[in-house]
């Protein structure tokens, strides 16, 4: 390999550590966001974050969520009502700002892309 080739493909590598730098930023700012906003503990607002970043927050993905980073006795003794009781409690808040969380069937729960964005804006003018 050439040193023009590595000094190529290391300035590509150093341009997607910037781009991966600049998502955990955003995505670390919002979570903050949201923290502050809805006054909600980390886990909570974790899901809040999900359900802004994609279409659909799954039941699996709620899952590894809340419980990626916990050890296993916890995964373990887990309730299965947890993430239900975290979105019954999230859809109550996000509804005072006209956000509403919606359910699919044997799937997760969503929000609307206008709301999303809506939901985006507020918190965006709120870190201002």
């Amino acid at each position: 390999m050439t040193p023009e080739r590595i000094i190529e493909l290391l300035e590509a590598v150093l341009h997607e550590v910037s781009v991966l730098r600049q998502n955990l930023s955003s995505d670390a700012l919002l979570h903050l966001a949201v923290m502050q906003r809805y006054k909600l503990a980390d886990s909570p607002a974790q899901l809040v974050v999900a359900l802004v970043k994609r279409p659909i927050l799954t039941h699996e993905i709620a899952n590894a969520i809340l419980y990626s980073l916990r050890p296993d006795d916890a995964v373990a003794n887990r309730s299965n009502n947890t993430i239900t009781v975290f979105i019954m409690q999230l859809r109550r808040k996000l509804l005072r700002d006209g956000i509403e969380v919606k359910n699919m069937h044997a799937v997760g729960w969503y929000v609307g892309e206008d709301q999303r964005k809506k939901l985006v804006e507020l918190l965006e003018r709120g870190q201002q």
